[in-house]
């Protein structure tokens, strides 16, 4: 991981005069509310040094910043281009205007990392502060220090999310990268929920990937309904928010197959949760979205036999009519979309 920063060191920096005016719910750094250099150092403490001042991916990049470095700067340049070692650092979002704050930020630009995209480094829209969670005693802490302090959470895996809800501003960050476990049982049984017991379940920690998943369960001859891109968090964003992948026709949704989650509501508690325990919240966590309800640690999911996956490729050349050719060519493909899911097979048009 690139130059993930302790806080411990920086706790001695001077911080703004805190301001007499109370944020309710947003509390802003400067603001009263804020916490002091002293109990962002307890929190550390308590999480055994897993608290983390923020640094954005290009940081080293950045002459006006102090962590200017040329080899950092090129180990950052390169893992700007590649979705999984972008995913394996805090201070980035797979989508880049997510990362920056209208006009501030610390990106590179996509097309030539290079280049810088903004005149100077900020934080943009990351948060001040992330915890590098590794395992769920920390994200109950993470709610209660924050619940005291009236600060706000994000919660980050991988940062994929389309509509930037994982970057959040002025927040203390909950990075579940790294519960990263897997696990595979022949035989599952249920906390508590003889109906939710089943044969062929993987366990997937909230910060396990799509590619990590796929080769781990291909390996015990199972398959596991994900997406395309490997990068992207399977568990946490992709199987809270419904999860459409090539399993879907045959299998239905990620979130029709999950069959149990360990996950840490608002109050701090860890609850495993399923078709018996705290069905509402299991029912509310199969489809809307990461984070939405509670901070889910672990996922339990239904596998299935490996099946023979084959690719084809249709290319054409239109001449004369393309209108009418092209309209011929996108009704078959609807009109035998049924037929071709009853064989296995799916695709789309580009």
């Amino acid at each position: 991981m690139l130059f993930l920063v302790s806080l411990l060191p920086l706790l001695g920096l001077s911080l703004a005069a805190p301001s007499p005016q109370d944020p309710g719910y947003n509390c802003q750094p400067g603001q009263q509310c804020w916490p002091t250099p002293l109990e962002w150092q307890a929190l550390n403490t308590s999480l055994s040094g897993a608290l983390f001042l923020t640094h954005p991916l290009g940081e080293p990049c950045y002459p006006s910043t102090r962590l200017t470095d040329p080899e950092t700067c090129s180990l950052a340049e390169a893992a700007s281009s590649n979705n999984t070692s972008r995913g394996a650092h805090y201070g980035q979002t797979y989508w880049g205007n997510w990362e920056a704050c209208g006009t501030s930020g610390c990106g590179l630009q996509s097309s030539d990392p290079s280049k810088l995209l903004y005149s100077s480094c900020s934080l943009g829209r990351l948060g001040s502060y992330y915890i590098d969670v590794r395992n769920a005693s920390h994200i109950s802490t993470a709610l209660l220090f924050a619940k005291k302090h009236n600060i706000r959470i994000s919660i980050k895996n991988t940062g994929h999310d389309f509509f930037g809800r994982s970057s959040v501003p002025n927040a203390l960050a909950i990075w579940t990268h790294n519960l990263a476990s897997l696990s595979y049982q022949a035989n599952f049984t249920a906390s508590n929920c003889p109906a939710a017991d089943s044969e062929h379940v993987g366990e997937m920690g909230a910060g396990v990937t799509a590619g990590d998943a796929y080769r781990f369960f291909n390996a015990h001859g199972m398959d596991v309904t994900g997406g395309y891109e490997e990068s992207v968090g399977i568990a946490g964003g992709f199987g809270m928010g419904g999860g459409v992948g090539d399993f879907t026709t045959l299998y239905g949704l990620m979130v029709d197959n999950a069959v149990e989650f360990e996950v840490v509501t608002a109050d701090g508690l860890v609850r495993v949760i399923n078709e018996c325990n705290d069905p509402d919240l299991f029912w509310a966590m199969r489809g809307g979205g990461g984070g939405a309800f509670a901070v889910l640690t672990k996922y339990r999911v239904q596998l299935h036999p490996m099946l023979p996956i084959h690719t084809y490729n249709f290319v054409a050349s239109f001449e004369g009519n393309t209108t009418e050719t092209l309209r011929q060519v996108l009704t078959a493909h609807a009109e035998n979309q049924l037929a071709w899911s009853e064989h296995l097979v799916t695709g789309g048009v580009d």
